[in-house]
């Protein structure tokens, strides 16, 4: 019973996004051979490159040629181990990570005869398992499925929320986007620009967020008493444990995996609220630019001809402009930074809107602190 509560509570700590407070959570054994799948996958696109110059048929016996012999290098490596030929490896070490990283590269310059390839190949497959790396190690996705739930859930609370911590905020920006000044400025950004612009106003978002998350955790990650925790964990893998039986640890500090895990959980379910209102001002202000605004007013302010996108059939002279999209969006991005601090540092707001994403944290302390008594009761047993 213990041993399926444990494997229960660690397929439980997956789901919402907190992997780094499974016990002995670590690369080799969990993260890479978790992704090993997609980066076998991945590895197969990269050697199935053509050579312009062959004609299709010695195309395809090559891209043939170049799978079987990453498959039989595999084997080859697999046989060595006394494993199973096609199986993929239960530790990803050194060896695994430089095939990876070298074979494909090295396959794909046979075939295309340039051999400069290999270590821009190499750099590119290192990026890509950096960023599965990061989205396994902290699951990312289950952490966004989790954070879409909870948006959905709680839209109507969310909405009202946007109403009350917003309305003065909207009087200015409705102020602003009627400025002829916002739109020189806004809607005659080249794409590279007005990227960097609302790319700042995001960095300044998340580095406020990330600021206040250390005082966050820190208030969430330690209890006065086991009737805390019982309340905290029902509905959970291990609600039946007997926490009269001492399996409970609550001295047990977070290490820096886990705090920085528990920081990318707070921090994502935060950001999918924001950019849900965010995404509220950018289609209030759409809506309204296409109804209140012709071609001939925004080609007035903006100084240039308008880049019409499309035309709004029942309307006249109705139209959904490249500048407007811009502005829209210059003005969505600032309510962003507005509505992040207001409910970080609000106590109003906090209470109805952030203590529901750092409650659900606070649940998956509860359990860590059960699931470590349990494990150390397994493994005093064994």
């Amino acid at each position: 019973m213990t041993a399926e509560t444990i494997e229960a509570t660690e397929a439980w700590f997956r789901r919402r996004g907190t992997p780094h407070f499974i016990d002995g959570y670590n690369a080799r054994d969990d993260i890479l051979t978790r992704a090993m799948p997609f980066l076998t996958f991945f590895v197969v696109l990269e050697v199935s490159v053509f050579n312009l110059d062959w004609t299709r048929w010695i195309n395809v016996l090559a891209v043939a040629g170049a799978c079987a012999t990453f498959g039989a290098g595999w084997a080859g490596l697999n046989h060595l181990r006394g494993r199973p030929l096609r199986a993929l490896p239960e530790r990803v070490g050194a060896v695994e990570l430089g095939v990876f990283l070298l074979v494909p590269p090295a396959i794909s310059a046979v075939v295309l005869a340039d051999w400069t390839l290999v270590p821009v190949l190499a750099v590119f497959n290192l990026l890509i398992l950096a960023a599965v790396y990061v989205t396994v190690s902290f699951g990312l996705i289950p952490i966004l499925r989790w954070a879409a739930s909870l948006l959905v859930r709680d839209i109507a609370g969310v909405v009202g929320l946007f109403a009350r911590a917003l309305p003065l905020l909207l009087v200015f920006l409705t102020f602003l986007f009627i400025n002829a000044e916002v739109w020189r400025m806004a809607g005659r950004l080249d794409g590279e620009r007005f990227g960097l612009l609302v790319g700042l106003f995001a960095l300044m978002t998340a580095v406020f967020a990330l600021f206040r998350l250390p005082a966050e955790i820190a208030d969430i990650e330690h209890f006065s008493g086991a009737d805390r925790i019982a309340d905290l964990v029902r509905g959970t893998p291990v609600e039946d444990i007997d926490l009269a039986e001492g399996a409970l640890r609550l001295d047990a500090p977070l290490t820096r995996s886990q705090r920085t895990n528990a920081g990318v959980v707070v921090l994502f379910s935060l950001a999918t609220q924001v950019f849900f209102v965010s995404m509220l001002v950018w289609g209030f202000f759409v809506v309204l630019g296409i109804l209140a605004f012709d071609e001939g007013l925004i080609a007035s302010w903006t100084e240039n001809e308008p880049q019409v996108l499309a035309e709004v059939s029942g309307l006249q002279g109705a139209v959904v402009t490249a500048e407007l999209l811009q502005v829209a969006t210059f003005l969505a991005a600032f309510s962003a930074f507005y509505f992040t601090i207001s409910v970080v540092t609000s106590q109003d707001y906090r209470d109805e809107f952030f203590e529901e994403i750092v409650g659900e944290l606070r649940q998956a302390f509860a359990v860590r602190a059960v699931y470590l008594g349990v494990v150390a009761q397994h493994d005093a047993e064994a």
